[in-house]
């Protein structure tokens, strides 16, 4: 390996500075598997006091995560209040591994730790945003394995949480590196169901589900069904399971069947969210059979629509968008519920008609004081290749649009 390639890879040579004077009060630790085996009740504890909350940081998803991708390189960052008797204050997990997307064979910290992860941002006592992220920071530089270039991808921009790293950042000499802006739908819950679809949804995509589902009906009993308890979820994760490998994701290999890990992450790992109360699976049945079904995972108030699959021999009836009337409603009316993020990679598909939106970003950092030579350079190629990429896009689809038009 060149000295360029190690610079890129770790950028461990320049020295860390002392961390910011309010970091003195945290300590953080790089925890294993076997340690996060222990933080339920600290991580239903940190819930409540967090700036901002995900299901992606549970500690029962880090440790399948470990367990289904045994070759995966995962760093799990504790942080700990020395003022508080040793409690939680913050999670941020990463793998080390070469950024997804990217144009350079650059090994960097990536946060989700894991590939089915929708959320990069770390879940932090809100009363201690700083101080946490900056001994967070300080601790990615110590670790000799840990690459300094981050790659926090889908960040929500708008977030405390940027907004304190941002502060961080600039105490350290560097600055964020926004890479592109998407915007994700959002649900915020607490609304009078019928008057959320009459202001999201226009007269006439209100009757045309109604028909849809009048039209289903007209098949045989359908129903819709919720389940939260351990045993049935872990059943109806099985009937997921099946679903979405018997349509076009089992053809072009992405269905979570076609993969032995990880099949046994989501059964280890969504098991486990069951188990503490943080899992639900929707379903729309047809005489007792799933046509339709969504997996949520939950982080406190906040609840995140992660997996879902249908029956392509039932397409004609939209029972997606069915079911999704079907959550929607059940999210709006549950006081337990704050907001529910889509898990949308842009502001497409039935999950558009979720009127709330936040602004969703990757975004990269380096844990080093001050903006290294290697930073950015990655940073520059990066932004360049992504530019490329979306103007590539726009004439692609300039150029289909108008051939459309000829023919």
């Amino acid at each position: 390996m060149t000295a360029l390639a190690k610079a890129l890879l770790y950028e461990k040579a320049a020295p860390v500075r002392a961390a910011m004077p309010a970091s003195d009060a945290v300590s953080v630790e790089s925890a294993d598997a076997c340690a996060l085996a222990g933080l339920d009740a600290a991580w239903r504890d940190l819930l409540s006091r967090a700036a901002e909350r995900n299901p992606f940081m549970d500690p029962a998803l880090l440790q399948a995560s470990a367990i289904a991708y045994p070759d995966m390189c995962q760093q799990v960052l504790l942080a700990w209040d020395k003022r508080e008797s040793g409690r939680l204050v913050g999670v941020w997990a990463f793998c080390v591994r070469r950024a997804p997307k990217a144009l350079l064979p650059v090994k960097i910290s990536r946060t989700p730790a894991f590939s089915h992860g929708f959320l990069g941002t770390p879940v932090i006592d809100r009363a201690m945003l700083e101080p946490v992220l900056a001994g967070m920071l300080d601790r990615i530089a110590s670790l000799p394995d840990c690459p300094n270039q981050i790659a926090i991808d889908m960040m929500d921009l708008d977030g405390a949480t940027m907004a304190a790293l941002a502060r961080v950042a600039a105490e350290r000499g560097n600055t964020p590196v926004v890479l592109e802006v998407r915007s994700r739908p959002l649900l915020k819950s607490g609304q009078d169901p019928d008057g959320y679809f009459k202001d999201a949804m226009s007269s006439s995509s209100r009757k045309k589900l109604r028909q849809m589902r009048s039209k289903l009906s007209r098949e045989g009993e359908v129903t819709s069904e919720i389940v939260t308890d351990p045993e049935a979820v872990s059943r109806a994760l099985e009937e997921f399971l099946g679903l979405e490998a018997s349509g076009w994701k089992k053809e072009n290999g992405t269905a979570l069947l076609c993969d032995d890990q990880d099949t046994r992450f989501f059964r280890v790992g969504f098991t486990a969210l069951a188990e503490a109360g943080r899992a639900r699976i929707y379903s729309l049945r047809l005489d007792g059979r799933p046509v339709a079904m969504q997996i949520v995972a939950l982080a406190g108030s906040a609840a995140s629509t992660w997996k879902t699959a249908y029956d392509q021999a039932f397409a004609a009836y939209s029972p997606g968008s069915l079911l999704f009337v079907d959550y929607t409603t059940d999210f709006l009316e549950d006081n337990g519920i704050e907001t529910v993020d889509s898990c949308s990679e842009d502001d497409s598909g039935y999950m558009a008609m979720w009127t709330g939106r936040k602004r969703m970003s990757d975004v990269r950092i380096t844990a080093s004081h001050g903006m290294s030579p290697a930073f950015r350079l990655t940073s520059a190629v990066e932004l360049a290749f992504r530019a490329g990429r979306r103007l590539a896009k726009r004439y692609y689809l300039n150029f289909k649009q108008k051939s459309g038009k000829r023919s």
